[in-house]
């Protein structure tokens, strides 16, 4: 009787710890990387997403809707900076709950290649609290399109779980 209580209470814990993660905004790697020079003939629908995201809601202690920079807890912040980036990027999808929102790559400062897309470039992140996720690479400059950041779903979201400053 005890042993089923204690399965019963662990699902439900686990069931709870789930659906704060899956309702949130979060980034997820790609299952398989895939290079920024293919990056205009990806679909995030037809992507695998990793199972667990790198960057859940739970990590993010605030985020600044104007410059689109993220304050990160200790731990993800030593997830990224474990991560590996080699100069071709490493790709994420961002999501809300299930839904897949926007791709992106993690970049290199390193990198000499100019880039048209979504990026967060790591190497700021090994030196501060923060991520920013920017246009283009080296800067908006060399981004075209729109603003996929400030999608309504997103900002939405981040207001719900008490993330979102807009200063």
């Amino acid at each position: 009787m005890y042993k089923k209580l204690l399965i019963l209470i662990v699902l439900v814990f686990i069931l709870i710890s789930c659906n704060k993660t899956e309702s949130g905004f979060s980034i997820y790697l790609t299952e398989t990387n895939i290079p920024i020079h293919k990056a205009k003939l990806l679909r995030i629908h037809d992507v695998s997403l990793k199972g667990k995201p790198i960057i859940s809601i739970n990590d993010i202690n605030l985020y600044n809707s104007e410059q689109h920079l993220i304050g990160l807890k200790e731990d993800a912040l030593n997830r990224l900076q474990k991560m590996h980036i080699s100069l071709e990027g490493k790709s994420f999808v961002v999501c809300v709950g299930k839904k897949r929102i926007y791709n992106g790559w993690f970049y290199s400062s390193l990198s000499s290649v100019s880039f048209d897309g979504i990026v967060i470039v790591k190497d700021y992140i090994d030196n501060s609290p923060f991520m920013k996720i920017q246009l283009g690479y080296p800067d908006k400059r060399f981004y075209h399109g729109e603003d996929p950041r400030r999608q309504q779903v997103i900002i939405e979201n981040l207001k719900k779980h008490g993330k979102l400053i807009s200063k």
